[in-house]
């Protein structure tokens, strides 16, 4: 075949389009069968070369054709003062022979406004903040014209001037920066669709934002005594936005009270359990809206335990009127809204099986923990109780499990998570909220009831599992390991050619002391350097599959073929900067992985020191997500205990993780041809959520990472250039969800993870896990 003949086969093959604008020329290019593939493309002027760029930028018209990755366009700002009556311009694949087009540009006049990337661009810049340029025009106004919901919200013209950096000398270009209505900071995802005077979209439009409202520095200025205080608002604003430091609780709680117009008619019955301080709780009580009449119920053997028949003496006597039953730790001082709020929750939602909100913990030193709470989270609740200061359930609940001789707080808890069984699928609901202080458990002593009920739990939904007490601060904890039968496990090492990680890598995989199967499949991006091949060569005794791939193989594209040659019925997907710290490692993710309905596991990522590099990820900072937990030290407790069990998040953002094979295959798979590099973890868990499995990441056991986050450092133009290419497509897919997380409460910040309180607080409505992200 010629070279002529297979440049004509390329071309059948490809898909573009070429847009000629009275400034600019721009298009699309892609090759449907390397989607993820950005060409080179050159301008050529009368034959001689003008321009290179890569064809990287988003293309309304290519993602109107349904290509779910239209990071293929491309634009050539044209050098003022050409002659356009004597120029020939053609556009083609660089270093090929390959033409996309070509064309007099005496055709062009001010009145073809161009139609892909031409009219301008818009990029928000957080709040209700945005800013962007439009194509020069002599024929139509330099305004543009603003849409939510097909209704126009600004109108304004562009008043300022810039140079573009497209092209070889950049372009004076019209720019604009505009704040929308106040009204639109109230926490709800949107769309601004951004068109030019023609009605023509700009580039990035319809951009997806969040703004909320009431700032920092606006309530500071309100309660100001002088312009000194009202200056120092405006600059903890600007230092610490959209946050407040948890020391500043009381503040926090006297500007965002909890609602007061709640009422439940009938009266409510408060289980104070222990002989801590009650003279406090039924003091606080007394401040409390609606009825109540309190009980205070011990028991000597042991914390968290009752003696069933004294409350049930109690509820068929002095609480025989009560409806709804709360229990809490006895020296707790209660907000006067608290008892109405749980109740309420119990009323309104009939398919929530309890109730629990967020509370204060006080530990022995006096020190304030604030217990902000996920949504329910199964995982959590069974290794750590953490609902266990402050719930309250249904009269009807609460005798029957005492009628069967429940005497333990834990088997309450417990016996309300739902059965997958049951049409009705009844669930714990999470009021967001502070609605107490509540001084600490002894955890260690309080470990003892929640080992007995997780036990009974267990073997009561035919669960084999090894239930063994740990360590907590503020919360009990233990640890479930579920039995799993032998399995296949297909094993993933993606490497680059770095022959030291990857002997560091799998040699902490050969020493995991594990039952189950192991296939090692190597996928090796080959680069200038051999030392990684000559050491794959090395390998004796450890039978392994070899896939080769193009030093240009993203990471996410090299998994996607390894999981296709796969053949485990779990899959283990590895980076070889990363090393697996614990022999229990691969059978602590699968005795995770052993419920069906759950789709990804993933452990404590830390980086060589000990530090946390990430233990799951956060959806909502930068309208994207972040590590949790990072910072920490690997041997901490962590922001109210997360670090000491095993619990639920929306999303991993990296490998190492493992997934079952059916699933992945159900969920299609990462998509590697939308975020070859930084999202396909997280988008992969965020679509294993929407098939009703959740993502489960386990403290137990570390994986030491030797890389850089992905999110963390950009060291490069192409890198930066990958990470806003997939942001954006991130942020068009999952932009409803990265706002409401059920794993992390909004009365936290999303400035960093767990590091301060929200200011404002999202949605504080009753919440159920199930409902948020569907």
């Amino acid at each position: 075949m010629t070279e002529h003949d297979r440049s004509a086969l390329a071309l059948s093959r490809l898909r573009s389009a070429v847009f000629p604008h009275a400034a600019t020329i721009s298009g699309f290019v892609f090759d449907p069968e390397w989607e993820n593939t950005c060409f080179a493309v050159e301008l050529r002027l009368n034959g001689w070369h003008a321009q290179l760029c890569r064809a990287e930028l988003f293309s309304q018209q290519l993602a109107e054709t349904g290509v779910s990755n239209a990071f293929h366009g491309f634009l050539f700002c044209l050098p003022e003062g050409l002659c356009l009556a004597e120029t020939m311009a053609q556009i083609r694949i660089a270093n090929t022979d390959i033409v996309l087009d070509q064309f007099g540009l005496d055709r062009l006049s001010d009145e073809e406004a161009g139609e892909a990337l031409g009219p301008g661009e818009i990029k928000w810049q957080g709040g209700l903040r945005f800013s962007g340029w439009l194509a020069p025009r002599s024929d139509i106004p330099s305004s543009i014209r603003g849409l939510i919901d097909e209704v126009i919200v600004i109108d304004i013209m562009a008043s300022g001037w810039a140079v573009q950096d497209y092209g070889p000398t950049g372009q004076s270009v019209p720019t604009f920066d505009f704040h929308l209505p106040l009204h639109f900071a109230d926490g709800h995802v949107r769309r601004l669709q951004v068109v030019n005077a023609c009605g023509e979209p700009l580039r990035g439009s319809p951009v997806p934002f969040v703004a909320f409202p009431d700032g920092l520095e606006r309530f500071l200025e309100a309660h100001a005594e002088t312009a000194p205080d009202a200056l120092r608002g405006r600059l903890a604003e600007a230092l610490s936005p959209q946050s407040m430091p948890f020391a500043w609780l009381d503040v926090w709680r006297k500007r965002f009270p909890l609602a007061s117009d709640v009422d439940v008619a009938s009266p409510i019955a408060v289980i104070l359990m222990g002989e801590f301080d009650v003279e406090a709780s039924l003091a606080s009580l007394e401040r409390c809206l609606g009825d109540w009449i309190a009980a205070n119920i011990t028991s000597s053997d042991g914390e968290g335990l009752f003696h069933q028949d004294q409350l049930l003496e109690f509820l068929s006597n002095e609480g025989a009127s009560c409806e709804h039953i709360i229990f809490a730790r006895a020296g707790s001082i209660f907000e006067s809204e608290a008892l109405q709020t749980l109740a309420l929750a119990l009323e309104q939602f009939p398919r929530a099986s309890l109730a629990y909100g967020d509370v204060v913990v006080i530990d022995s030193r006096g020190v304030r923990h604030p217990l902000a709470l996920p949504a329910f989270d199964y995982e959590r609740l069974l290794e750590q109780g953490y609902a266990i200061y402050l719930f309250a359930m249904r009269r009807g609940d609460v005798i029957a499990a005492l009628s069967a001789g429940q005497g333990n707080l834990f088997h309450l808890l417990l016996d309300s998570c739902p059965d997958e069984n049951a049409s009705d699928r009844k669930m714990p609901i999470h009021f967001p909220g502070f609605l107490a202080e509540c001084p600490s458990f002894d955890a260690d002593k309080l470990s003892g009831a929640l080992l007995s009920a997780a036990k009974d739990h267990l073997e009561q939904k035919g669960t084999e599992a090894r239930v063994e007490a740990a360590s907590g601060w503020i919360l009990p904890s233990i640890h479930i390991s579920r039995s799993s039968s032998r399995q296949r496990l297909s094993v993933l090492v993606c490497c680059r050619d770095r022959a030291e990680s990857l002997r560091a890598c799998l040699e902490s995989l050969w020493t995991q002391d594990t039952q189950h199967e192991l296939e090692l499949i190597i996928l090796e991006g080959a680069s200038s350097k051999l030392g990684g091949l000559d050491y794959l060569n090395e390998i004796e005794g450890h039978p392994a599959k070899f896939i080769g791939f193009k030093p240009s193989a993203s990471l996410m594209s090299m998994f996607h073929e390894g999981a296709a040659a796969a053949s485990g019925d779990y899959l283990l997907f590895l980076d070889h900067q990363v090393e697996l710290g614990d022999h229990g490692t691969i059978d602590e993710l699968m005795s995770r992985q052993a419920r069906p309905d759950v789709g990804a596991v993933g452990p404590c990522l830390t980086w060589p020191g000990g530090t946390v590099r990430d233990v799951g990820a956060v959806l909502g900072p930068n309208f994207s997500l972040a590590p949790s937990g990072a910072g920490y030290a690997a041997q901490a407790f962590g922001f109210a205990d997360m670090l000491a069990a095993a619990r639920e998040c929306s999303a991993l953002s990296a490998v190492p993780f493992l997934t079952r094979r059916d699933h992945y295959l159900q969920a299609g798979g990462l998509d590697h041809k939308t975020f070859p590099h930084v999202f396909a973890v997280a988008d992969y868990c965020l679509r294993q959520d929407q098939l009703g499995r959740r993502t489960v990441v386990t403290p137990r056991v570390k994986a030491v990472s030797h890389g850089i986050a992905k999110t963390d450092c950009l060291e490069s133009t192409e890198a930066h250039a990958n990470f806003t290419r997939e942001l954006a497509a991130f942020r068009h897919r999952w932009g409803h969800d990265l706002m409401r997380d059920p794993y992390y409460n909004p009365c936290l910040s999303l400035d960093v993870p767990f590091s301060g309180l929200a200011w404002p607080p999202r949605n504080r409505e009753a919440r159920f896990r199930d409902e948020i992200l569907r």
